[in-house]
Parts: structure tokens; C-alpha cells; sequence
């Protein structure tokens, strides 16, 4: 992977293999003995937030654009969701940080009035930068209206 296409996997969603263990890519590393590091933000099952190093060809991550063109490119043409639907749904955006952490909030509100949140911090502040922060807040966000929008596609599906 060049350092290029690492640049672009700050903020994704990813999984790590060996683990199952998923969170956001928050952090690239310089290389250690020739394999790039990135830095996986994943809730521990407290609810704290954690940060794990991993080797980049130890990790899995989710591309939405690559799925969407192997659904099509396989022909599956049943009703689903897509991320252009899930985008469309949303229509504001807040954010909030907690004064003297790193603690970054996104509220997504959707078209129904709906808003769903996602969150960001790190373990060490001198990494925090609040661009980064909001982008991965929002990604965390963005990701909870999947099985929101999934119900109510299933809903339409059985009525």
C-alpha cells in the first residue's frame, strides 16, 4: 500500500483480522521494519476508548465504494440500502468537545427529525487535533444509521 492510499484510510471504519475487534483509523506510523502502522480506535466493552497498533496488512478496511461496486458487479439488484441513501438522510450537523479533553460529539440530524451521535477521543491529547476528531466523530455517527434505515427497509419488505 503506498503512502498515499494510507493517507486515505484515515477516518474509515476497519476490523482488525486476527482480533474481529473494529474500530476507526485514527493515526498512520512512520514504517516499522518496512510495514506501515496505523493506529485502530475501538470501544472497549466498558464503553472506554482504546488505541491499538496494528500492521496494515493486519487490518480489514471497510471501503463502502468497493462493496458497492461488487454488489453490482455481481448483479445483486434486491432492495437494499446504499451509502448514497444513508448520506442522503442526513441533513445537519453539530459538534460539540468537552472543554479540557478530547472528547469530540457529532449529533447527525436526519429527515425525519431523528439524530443519532458518534464520538471521538484519544487516549494521549497531544494527538488531538479537532479536524480529525470531528471526521472521525462523524464517521462513527454516519455509521449508526445503517440498521436504522435497514429496519425500516425491512419494514416496507414485509408489510
Amino acid at each position: 500500500m503506498t503512502d498515499h492510499n494510507l493517507t486515505a484510510c484515515l477516518g474509515k471504519q476497519a476490523e482488525d483480522k486476527i482480533t474481529g475487534i473494529r474500530g476507526t483509523i485514527t493515526m498512520l506510523a512512520q514504517y516499522v521494519a518496512g510495514t506501515p502502522r496505523v493506529m485502530l480506535e475501538a470501544a472497549a466493552q466498558d464503553g472506554s476508548l482504546r488505541e491499538i497498533w496494528l500492521d496494515i496488512d493486519r487490518v480489514r478496511i471497510n471501503d463502502e465504494q468497493d462493496i458497492e461496486a461488487e454488489i453490482k458487479g455481481k448483479g445483486l439488484t434486491a432492495a437494499r440500502i446504499t451509502p448514497n441513501m444513508i448520506d442522503a438522510e442526513i441533513v445537519g450537523e453539530e459538534y460539540h468537545v468537552f472543554p479540557g479533553s478530547s472528547l469530540t460529539i457529532c449529533c447527525l440530524t436526519l429527515k425525519n427529525g431523528f439524530t443519532v451521535t458518534g464520538e471521538s477521543a484519544c487516549a494521549s491529547p497531544g494527538n488531538f487535533d479537532a479536524e480529525i476528531g470531528r471526521k472521525i466523530a462523524w464517521g462513527n455517527a454516519r455509521e449508526k444509521i445503517w440498521p436504522l434505515m435497514g429496519f425500516r427497509l425491512r419494514d416496507q419488505l414485509s408489510a
